[in-house]
């Protein structure tokens, strides 16, 4: 069955256009939004959002500050029941053949095997997913 979509693995790299290349990203159908590693997210006084990707133990950190006018703030109740604000920007990503614009909740994926989690919405319409193949993203290594 040809479907014209491209086929990718359960990981894949992921550039974040004009900011981060060749990001480990893992591939979860089971999710429905992507994910990104912040840190240091604050609002600034004039309200724009400000955050850094990934942390200062991370190989990935370069210490920039992103800003951003539009973004969106979510509360949800986490799993002790306190109620925890949100925040989702859109980025440009590079994955496989594709440049696309797709939006990412910013949190802290310190303890994640990957920096960059993309979900369904991310993949829908784009992407054949391929549980077989994978590309060791953590490693570096084609498997």
């Amino acid at each position: 069955m040809e479907t014209g979509l491209e086929t990718i693995g359960r990981d894949a790299f992921v550039d974040i256009v004009g900011i981060a290349e060749h990001i480990p990203a893992k591939i979860d159908t089971g999710a429905d939004g992507s994910a990104i590693w912040a840190s240091d997210i604050h609002v600034e006084e004039d309200g724009q959002l400000a955050f850094r990707l990934f942390a200062p133990h991370s190989p990935l950190y370069t210490g920039q500050i992103i800003r951003c006018k539009n973004y969106n703030t979510v509360e949800v109740r986490s799993a002790s029941g306190h109620l925890v604000r949100k925040y989702k920007v859109i980025f440009r990503v590079r994955l496989g053949d594709q440049e696309f614009e797709t939006d990412f909740g910013l949190s802290d994926r310190a303890k994640m095997n990957y920096p960059i989690l993309i979900g369904r919405r991310s993949l829908h319409g784009r992407f054949i997913v391929d549980v077989s193949k994978e590309v060791n993203a953590t490693k570096g290594d084609d498997v």
